[in-house]
């Protein structure tokens, strides 16, 4: 077992995020376990948000490309780019708690076999009328998953059952996974997530960690609010 923490980069794709951006970069600065790199690509926003951007100049790799029509390209375009251990991916508009990433990357080095890691979150879903809920806690098959060590159950076969993951702010993934399954699929909109995790859990084991440790925002511009 390695005794050191994995270098981890953070990959931001962001479309029109000029409002929610510099929250976003903040809870990744702000972690008790710094990121070994923070890229933020630039989806061909027409609004603020390369001036939000510049504001973080020599802290963050900022990225801009024209625009894709989805957040596959953006995250494409941001593995282009990785030189860490691992990859955390977050949406521009979600914020993480401060132990996030050494949370994680905690359990990525006590579990050389483990190369995907999520956790918990709380969110507001429109159809629960915006009541602050614990994401694992509405889970259907909550009860086929083992929490805070490697999955026993095939991680897709419960995948298949159910997309427990369920978001993609709370991912974890290391490097020499993603090098095996490749980049997201950009002809999916909102579903091009589901189909990456679905494609880690072909090549490695996972690990659901039962702590909370970010906040998802819903609002009316999600891709996920507008099937």
């Amino acid at each position: 077992m390695s005794t050191a923490l994995p270098r981890i980069s953070v990959l931001i794709p962001v479309y029109n995020g000029e409002d929610m951006l510099e929250k976003a970069i903040q809870s990744v600065l702000a972690q008790t376990y710094p990121a070994h790199e923070i890229i933020v690509v630039d989806d061909g926003s027409t609004d603020g948000t390369p001036a939000v951007m510049a504001k973080y100049a020599g802290r963050i790799i900022a990225k801009r490309i024209p625009n894709s029509g989805g957040p596959a390209g953006p995250r494409n375009e941001g593995l282009k780019w990785v030189t860490g251990d691992a990859v955390a991916f977050l949406d521009h508009d979600d914020i993480w708690f401060k132990n996030k990433l050494v949370v994680q990357a905690e359990a990525l080095r006590e579990y050389p076999k483990v190369g995907f890691v999520c956790c918990d979150f709380a969110v507001r879903y429109p159809h629960m009328n915006y009541k602050l809920v614990k994401h694992f806690s509405i889970l259907r098959n909550r009860n086929e998953l083992n929490f805070d060590e490697p999955l026993k159950k095939p991680p897709l076969e419960l995948l298949l059952k159910e997309h427990f993951v369920g978001t993609a702010s709370n991912v974890l993934v290391r490097k020499e996974t993603i090098d095996r399954v490749g980049l997201f699929n950009p002809k999916y909109k909102s579903s091009q997530d589901y189909d990456y995790w679905l494609r880690c859990a072909v090549v490695t084991d996972f690990f659901v960690i039962s702590d909370v440790l970010l906040y998802k925002k819903n609002h009316p511009s999600n891709i996920s609010a507008n099937f």
